[in-house]
């Protein structure tokens, strides 16, 4: 099948938040990212390829698709550079649909630890928090309300497929679900750059709290803290990225 130009505006319209909150769909870019999709838990609706652009590895994703029966659409490698958001697109791309919507009530109350994420803006850095955070084995993410959108494309290629496999929970009233997570038995950990102690481990249901580039967590959430902590300074850096800052702790917190 080949891709029209209408269907061609609209999955590139998919480059702005309101239309993928509109359709449910969101458009993923390159061989990985794609493997990932069509091999883990994501419901890909369509794969697009550019003719002439095969390779061994590429064939063997659409092999795997066909299994699926995921509709493949063709189209020119001109078309798909108008379609792609990065710079060198490669020749693969894909629709696939948003992942139903997440209530923060319903995580596991047996679920050892969970990231909370608390208006970030910047789509690299959740990205990298999600890779991050499903490397140290956390399934459930909370991201409040003001953050940047998970199905931002930088956010998405960031994330090198973990997206996939996290239950990502967003706009989340980020107080509220604190507040209940806590009676259910969380310790809510607050990382902060103003807090003399370390972190502490040996937590069995833990909530890591993380904030905004700029300006760290904010004040309300910051009160609610169980503990406040601070990765120590050893150099002259001003601060740590937020995903750099979170995945030091979450090393701490799942060390044995």
């Amino acid at each position: 099948m080949t891709l029209s130009n209408q269907k061609l505006q609209s999955l590139r319209s998919l480059r702005q938040k309101k239309y993928r909150d509109r359709s449910g769909h969101y458009l993923i870019e390159g061989l990985r990212l794609c493997e990932e999709a069509v091999d883990g838990p994501a419901t890909v609706l369509e794969i697009i390829i550019a003719d002439g652009q095969e390779s061994p590895r590429l064939q063997q994703l659409l092999q795997r698709a066909g299994r699926r029966a995921i509709p493949i659409l063709h189209t020119t490698q001109a078309n798909m550079d108008r379609l792609c958001d990065t710079d060198t697109p490669q020749a693969v791309a894909a629709l696939v649909a948003k992942a139903s919507p997440c209530r923060p009530d319903d995580t596991s109350a047996n679920e050892r630890l969970i990231l909370a994420v608390d208006q970030l803006q910047d789509p690299g850095n959740l990205g990298t928090l999600l890779r991050t955070a499903d490397w140290f084995g956390v399934k459930t993410v909370l991201i409040s309300r003001d953050s940047v959108d998970l199905y931002n494309p930088k956010v998405v290629r960031a994330s090198m497929g973990s997206i996939f496999r996290l239950t990502c929970c967003t706009e989340v009233e980020m107080r509220p679900t604190l507040a209940r997570l806590r009676e259910r038995g969380y310790r809510l950990l607050a990382a902060v750059t103003d807090a003399a102690a370390p972190l502490t481990l040996n937590v069995e249901k833990t909530v890591l709290l993380v904030g905004n580039e700029a300006n760290g967590i904010s004040a309300g959430l910051v009160e609610l803290a169980d503990h406040r902590f601070t990765i120590p300074r050893l150099g002259g850096g001003e601060s740590l990225n937020a995903a750099i800052a979170a995945g030091i702790a979450l090393y701490e917190l799942t060390k044995r």
